[in-house]
């Protein structure tokens, strides 16, 4: 039997490793703290350094221009529409001079631009006609498609005037690429966001997985729209026969949206199929970390453990300090939250134990260990699950004797030997969608080997065992293949690389090591694709009480599952919305001039609905202001683990209203990073914008520009879907 001494002390290390554990899995690191978003959207592992935050219009105007004069592969142009002014047209005259000078050195550039219907066909002059040189000259190298909406057709399309019909649903993408660059943005290309529009805009440099993904997503729903010809007709795209709104309505969205699902889904089946994870997948994880925060509330008092006869295990417990398990090595354990099915099915099973045996008065014998088949839980447990080793806490001694059962590579074989056509982040067979980093088009995010505040690291990606003390970084020598399949360099993206080992700097990188994550968001809900809502959704539910989020819209009007999430949310908030003065619409003749008004009252019910709720202290709302200027900037910013530079950001094109939800084609980018110098700069970005607003209160709404007229409220409630 144990001493009494020996049940106090094993009572409090316990409660103190599980304590620890909780806390560990509260401040994981970016890459682990959003490795989820991999079941939703394809990956892609990218340099910081290749990230650079651009600051204003300008700016904006200045590097896309010169992308477009230099390109020498590509340019691809993704906008609600294009505008008619001298800057506009200083645009197009660059494309078409680096069409011309291309063709006379015999290496033509593909230009692929893709505009909304009705936006890029408003009036006599517009989007149209300023790109009917381009197909005139080089007709055989470029495309312009017009997106329209399966969901304007018939009588409403016939009713609905010109301008007004743009309500029923848009492309409102904003993608701009030239060769393997990328522009993310929520801007248009027309004057105002060449000026003085305030919006985003962060350029991806040298990422070809990237721009692939992009320029494909691009030109799938280009093939589904309709084609602009050089005589201003329009025309079906050859490989796509059904018209959008005078052919069958359920057969352009059923086979629309299958296009856009080869494109995006991240979960290829054998059978050249896609498969979507499910809810139960993906909830795993969550269950685990659920589990532990339970256990640390469970663990038993002192006079119950006292009663308890722990004399089975009493040479286990002895072992314990030496082991893992007290020095808090659960590295592995927490990295596996979001692995296959199965393995988390089983952590569960352990857990489920542990957590009997803390709180079971009734239990005589504790018998940790002994019920697990193969293994020895406590300190030494190897759970073999087929091909999947997982060393929760960690034992060289039993690692070295279960070795033969292993097919793991040896400690010995070098990390990029590893076969990574079916591997995710150091373990085989995993069913989870691939990270396309730097290295190899479908391979391995190798930030699995990074140490954090709770002082975990593993040894390499490819054994999947902890190896205290030691760290490895795993670059690829690679070329990633081109079109038609050849082998190209891929820049800043691909480098040469190297293993190295040795003690890791925690988040300080060296140059050349993957430390950005870039998840690509699409929704087309009228095509059944929720990707970003699914996201946004589960951001906003999962950020916790030592989070801040910052949260901008040009056009506040948060659909009703937004609101409710953030309503009962823990994190703290900081929401920017556009000031009556710089609204798109303000002074605006007719009724666009009342829409300030509406956004208005939207926002006047929102501030209502936190005091209400008591939430005012914790969600703060700002209004931008700057003179002769207006405000379209809409993003997402999340600090974690109470730090004050951003994680993970959101940049493209939502504004997180019902219509982005809903009716238009949307697309952005989930930013996830661990480089310092990135995360500052996309700090300073949303510094910019706040220094430029002022706090909203009660007093705020009795200004005199505040009174929107009687009708207007009455009406909002009816028509806020539809801008």
């Amino acid at each position: 039997m144990l001493s009494c001494k020996q049940l106090i002390s094993i009572h409090k290390s316990t409660r103190h490793t599980l304590t620890r554990v909780v806390r560990c899995l509260g401040s994981l690191p970016a890459r682990e703290r959003f490795r989820w978003l991999q079941d939703h959207a394809p990956c892609f592992g990218i340099k910081g350094q290749n990230v650079s935050v651009l600051d204003g219009p300008q700016q904006f105007y200045d590097t896309l221009k010169n992308g477009i004069e230099t390109a020498h592969k590509r340019v691809v142009l993704a906008s609600l529409y294009i505008g008619e002014g001298p800057m506009e047209r200083a645009l197009i005259d660059s494309l078409l001079s680096r069409c011309l000078a291309s063709n006379s050195y015999g290496e033509p550039i593909d230009v692929q631009v893709l505009l909304d219907y009705t936006r890029g066909s408003r009036g006599v002059t517009n989007s149209r006609t300023l790109l009917l040189p381009l197909l005139e000259r080089y007709r055989d190298t470029s495309q312009v498609a017009l997106y329209h909406t399966p969901n304007l057709r018939g009588i409403l399309r016939a009713l609905i005037p010109e301008r007004y019909n743009e309500v029923i649903g848009l492309s409102h993408l904003k993608v701009y690429l030239y060769d393997n660059s990328l522009i993310m943005s929520g801007a248009n290309l027309s004057n105002d966001y060449f000026t003085n529009r305030q919006d985003r805009y962060i350029l991806f440099k040298d990422v070809p997985n990237v721009s692939n993904f992009f320029a494909n997503l691009v030109s799938t729903i280009s093939n589904f729209s309709l084609q602009l010809e050089a005589d201003n007709s329009i025309s079906l795209h050859p490989s796509f026969q059904i018209h959008p709104f005078k052919g069958n309505f359920k057969t352009f969205k059923t086979e629309a949206s299958k296009l856009v699902k080869s494109v995006i889904n991240p979960n290829p089946d054998n059978t050249g199929g896609h498969l979507h994870p499910t809810q139960e997948n993906y909830d795993l994880g969550d269950k685990i970390t659920e589990k532990l925060t339970n256990l640390s509330k469970s663990i038993p008092s002192k006079q119950s453990i006292m009663s308890r006869n722990f004399s089975s295990i009493s040479q286990d417990f002895t072992k314990v300090n030496n082991t893992a398990i007290i020095s808090g090595n659960y590295q592995e354990f927490s990295n596996t939250a979001n692995h296959t099915k199965s393995n988390s099915e089983k952590e569960l099973k352990l857990l489920d134990l542990l957590e009997n045996q803390l709180t079971n008065s009734d239990n005589k014998e504790c018998t940790v260990g002994s019920n697990i088949k193969g293994s020895n839980f406590m300190g030494r447990n190897i759970v073999h699950t087929g091909d999947l080793a997982l060393n929760i806490f960690s034992d060289k001694k039993n690692a070295s004797t279960s070795s033969s059962k292993l097919k793991h590579t040896s400690y010995s074989k070098p990390p990029n030997s590893l076969d990574s056509s079916n591997c995710i982040y150091g373990i085989r067979n995993h069913k989870h969608p691939p990270c396309q980093d730097t290295a190899h088009n479908d391979s391995v995010c190798n930030k699995f080997n990074e140490p954090h505040q709770c002082n975990f690291t593993i040894d390499s990606a490819d054994t999947g065992l902890v190896n205290p003390g030691i760290s490895y970084q795993l670059n690829k020598n690679a070329m990633a293949s081109d079109s038609t399949g050849n082998k190209q360099d891929t820049g800043g993206e691909d480098k040469a690389s190297h293993i190295t080992g040795g003690q890791s700097e925690g988040s300080q990188v060296t140059d050349g090591v993957v430390d950005t994550w870039l998840y690509p968001l699409i929704q087309m809900e009228p095509l059944g694709i929720t990707v970003d809502q699914e996201v946004t959704e589960k951001l906003l539910k999962t950020s916790g009480e030592d989070s801040t989020c910052v949260l901008a819209s040009g056009y506040f009007n948060l659909v009703e599952g937004y609101l409710d999430l953030i309503t009962n949310s823990p994190a703290a908030y900081h929401i920017l919305m556009a000031s009556p003065q710089v609204n798109g619409f303000y002074k605006a003749k007719g009724f666009p001039g009342y829409i300030p008004d509406a956004y208005t009252f939207i926002a006047r019910n929102f501030y209502n609905r936190m005091k209400k709720a008591g939430q005012l202290a914790r969600v703060k709302l700002f209004e931008y202001h700057k003179d002769k200027w207006t405000f379209h900037a809409k993003g997402l910013w999340i600090c974690i683990n109470r730090q004050a530079l951003p994680s993970l950001v959101l940049i493209g094109s939502p504004n997180f209203g019902y219509r982005s939800v809903h009716r238009d084609l949307e697309a952005q980018l989930a930013l996830v990073t661990e480089n310092n110098s990135l995360q500052q700069q996309l700090h300073e970005e949303h510094v910019r914008l706040f220094t430029k607003s002022k706090p909203v209160s009660e007093a705020t709404f009795d200004e005199p520009d505040r009174k929107e007229p009687l009708w207007v409220r009455l009406i909002v409630p009816i028509i806020k879907n539809f801008f």
